[in-house]
């Protein structure tokens, strides 16, 4: 599987919303806020993945204990992804809630 971020077309849908700004970046900086994955369950596997975007590849968020279909964000296993000018593989990341948030046994 291929996940892209068409950087220079993101810069034009905010140009056509009105979001006008200096666009001579040197550097791929924009767009960010374009994570790859962003899983949020158990019992997860992420293999054989390219990525190509400007934010967290895999960005794992918290399960949280209100939650009727995973209460906890575990058993993640992330393998074998090629990552183009993405910062990573990241946890967390999210608002704070007044259920706990919950997140363990993740390796990447």
């Amino acid at each position: 599987m291929e996940i892209w971020v068409d950087m220079w077309g993101q810069m034009n849908l905010a140009k056509l919303f009105g979001l006008d700004r200096d666009w001579t970046v040197t550097v791929p900086t924009y767009p960010l806020n374009t994570d790859g994955i962003d899983p949020a369950a158990s019992n997860v596997l992420i293999e054989r993945v390219k990525i190509t975007n400007h934010d967290d590849a895999v960005a794992v968020k918290p399960s949280h204990s209100d939650d009727d279909i995973s209460p906890c964000s575990e058993h993640i296993i992330v393998r074998d992804v090629e990552v183009h000018f993405g910062v990573g593989m990241t946890i967390g990341s999210v608002p704070p809630r007044d259920t706990y948030a919950c997140i363990r046994d993740v390796h990447f």
